[in-house]
């Protein structure tokens, strides 16, 4: 079975999901476009520092309440 595409499955996550219940708590990732956090992540088998460069390039403080969206 394929992948739905352009349904508005990103808008539903991070417009309307994680502002109403996330407010400012949240970070979206697009990998298509940050081949930064992409390149890291693919290379970089260790979540915690994963999350530690998700962190700083994004200059905000990820805690076990913030919620994460990759695309």
């Amino acid at each position: 079975m394929g992948r739905a595409r352009q349904v508005g499955k990103t808008y539903l996550i991070k417009d309307i999901f994680a502002e109403a219940y996330y407010k400012d708590n949240y970070i979206y990732i697009d990998c298509k476009i940050e081949d930064e956090i992409s390149d890291f992540c693919s290379t970089t088998a260790n979540a915690k520092k994963n999350i530690e460069y998700i962190s700083l390039l994004n200059g905000k403080q990820i805690t076990d309440d913030t919620l994460l969206i990759g695309n």
